[in-house]
């Protein structure tokens, strides 16, 4: 759970995924780079409290959604590997500048 308004790089929350714990945060940069809605956690309009809680009561109580949610996190974790980010860097500097890197 993330409650931050402002968290660029939610390491985190990364290092939730690794374990296959789902997460639920706000609709903010950073954080909604990580989390997909629906898929590996929840992510809620920033300030709506009663919004937040309510999707955490519907994890604690839906076991097979929580488990979803666990295997879909564990998955997630694979796409910011190092070598997963190192190779969408290059790809990004080869979108820029060409053959010039």
């Amino acid at each position: 759970i993330t409650t931050s308004p402002m968290e660029m790089m939610p390491n985190f929350l990364l290092e939730c995924f690794s374990v296959g714990v789902p997460a639920i945060g706000y609709k903010t940069q950073g954080v909604e780079d990580v989390i997909t809605n629906d898929v590996n956690g929840y992510l809620i309009d920033l300030g709506n409290v009663t919004s937040f809680l309510d999707h955490i009561e519907i994890l604690m109580n839906n076991s097979q959604l929580l488990t979803l949610f666990s295997n879909n996190s564990l998955l997630r974790k694979e796409d910011f590997t190092y070598k997963s980010i190192g190779e969408q860097v290059i790809a990004f500097y080869h979108k820029i500048i060409g053959d010039l890197c």
